[in-house]
């Protein structure tokens, strides 16, 4: 008797522990260029069967299907694919109530911090048995981001364009301070003139003149503008203080809250620090 019970008890305890630490997920989905790259950089890209459309990064992902992007997803295309586990953000309830309706593991995760970026990265690492990698690759980010932010020797004033309309300064929106990459900003000697509460206010050239910026970056990873036509649009600021510190920036990593957030505060250190 006494050995059936304790037997019972043993299988009662592992039916819990065991989907913590044992449970292998081998066709990954993720629905982000950040959430892929720290799969990918956690060792398990081999497991990533889907990916979204504006997934560039690590080049691997190339070959590997596009699933659409957070409007344009191809549930359908997903469902072929099939999936153990489908890794997102929380704002997708979409998502969520697909994967729920078709029985598939899901991670949803938030990005509006450093802090969240870094708990998606140990999240992602746990559920994938990657926990070490996990811890390795968040202390790696913050050891790097310390060695920027303990090198600053000045601080100056940074207005940061998120989109406008090529050849206009209409429909111009800005980073706010509630977001991750303001953090970064700050982190690398920039402080943001917008002072509000809005993560991306939309604004007028107004602002130029009010908020006075001694530097001000254009991030705009859109292939499809030239960036020396972009830069154009800034000649009828020539008599401002700004105009010889205006930089356009093509990359897009600078706009994805992932693995790479320290290349961004390298990337705006060197902005600040070369300033006029």
């Amino acid at each position: 008797m006494m050995n059936n019970r304790f037997r019972f008890f043993v299988i009662l305890i592992f039916s819990f522990i065991l989907p913590n630490f044992l449970i292998s997920y081998d066709r990954i989905i993720t629905l982000s260029p950040a959430l892929t790259e720290m799969v990918f950089k956690l060792g398990a890209g081999d497991k990533v069967v889907g990916v979204s459309s504006y997934c560039e990064y690590p080049p691997e992902v190339k070959n590997i299907t596009k699933v659409g992007s957070f409007m344009t997803i191809n549930y359908e295309l997903i469902l072929s694919l099939k999936p153990d586990l489908i890794i997102d953000y929380k704002e997708n309830i979409r998502t969520q109530r697909f994967a729920k309706k078709n029985n598939i593991q899901i991670i949803r995760l938030k990005h509006k911090s450093l802090k969240d970026i870094y708990n998606s990265i140990l999240l992602i690492g746990k559920r994938l048995n990657k926990e070490k990698k996990g811890n390795e690759l968040v202390s790696y980010i913050k050891k790097r981001l310390s060695t920027v932010s303990r090198k600053i020797r000045k601080r100056k004033k940074i207005l940061i364009i998120i989109s406008r309309q090529p050849g206009t300064f209409k429909n111009m929106y800005i980073l706010g301070t509630h977001d991750y990459l303001n953090t970064i900003v700050k982190l690398s000697g920039g402080d943001n003139v917008y002072k509000g509460k809005i993560s991306y206010p939309q604004v007028s050239e107004e602002i130029f003149y009010t908020n006075t910026p001694d530097i001000i970056v254009e991030l705009y990873p859109n292939k499809k503008i030239n960036g020396k036509l972009l830069l154009k649009d800034w000649e009828r600021f020539k008599d401002r203080k700004f105009y010889k510190n205006i930089y356009i920036i093509k990359k897009n990593y600078p706009v994805i809250p992932g693995p790479r957030i320290y290349k961004t505060a390298e990337l705006f250190y060197g902005i600040i620090n070369n300033s006029k």
